[in-house]
């Protein structure tokens, strides 16, 4: 599920996920984990919710809607 929202989001951005994943200072070894449905610990989340601008619980597939509320 995050894995899926996270590739939706970086083609969304025509971002790669490697590259992104190296800038946000998160070791590429993760993104096998996340294909086989692990999830990121809160800090990494944080990062992509950041990055991303969507809530955390889009990202962790509780909610369709990626707006955060404010």
């Amino acid at each position: 599920m995050f894995y899926d929202k996270l590739i939706k989001l970086c083609n969304e951005k025509g971002e790669k996920i490697t590259p992104l994943v190296k800038r946000l200072n998160i070791s590429p070894g993760s993104i096998g984990n996340w294909q086989t449905g692990s999830i990121p610990n809160g800090e990494t989340l944080i990062k992509f919710a950041n990055y991303f601008n969507v809530s955390l619980d889009y990202l962790v597939g509780r909610t369709d809607n990626p707006e955060v509320n404010k």
